[in-house]
């Protein structure tokens, strides 16, 4: 594990599981400090999948709010009319006129990234396992140089 990466949910849940078994032993031992370390552990753990979760359900909001504007509502654009020497106000589609959201748009392409790297992960796994067991020898094959693919993929992706 890096510490510039974010942990994965995969890596949360082995260190809450590492963090549940080392109170129980340091319990059984007696050893009060490490066991309050233990639990501090398990109790950051929780509150930073609850951000997350929060984050997630921010953001989609956010996406769903900034769609709805560029969608359904309009603003008022005045322009100045030539024949009547007046001002016109006219209401246009507020496409254009949207918020700018950076941090939701950086949180949601992190998300979608994890999303294909995960599905990347899935399906090198299928293909590298279909190319091992398939009676099939073309079957074998094509699933061979499919996981072959998907590496390849996940390599461009990474860097």
């Amino acid at each position: 594990m890096t510490a510039n990466k974010p942990m994965t949910g995969e890596q949360l849940d082995e260190l809450m599981a590492v963090a549940v078994n080392m109170q129980r032993d340091s319990e059984k031992a007696g050893d009060r400090p490490t066991a309050m370390f233990a639990y501090a552990v398990q109790v950051a753990v929780l509150e930073l999948r609850k951000i997350r979760d929060d984050a997630l359900a921010l953001a989609a909001e956010n996406a769903g709010l900034k769609k709805f504007i560029t969608k359904e509502c309009h603003v008022a654009h005045v322009e100045p009319e030539t024949f009547y020497e007046e001002e016109i106000t006219r209401y246009v589609n507020a496409d254009g006129y949207e918020p700018e959201t950076p941090a939701t748009d950086a949180f949601l392409a992190e998300v979608r990234a994890n999303a294909r790297n995960e599905l990347v992960d899935e399906l090198e796994v299928r293909f590298t396992e279909l190319s091992k067991t398939s009676p099939v020898p073309e079957l074998r094959s094509g699933a061979a140089g499919a996981a072959g693919f998907v590496s390849t993929f996940r390599k461009g992706v990474q860097s």
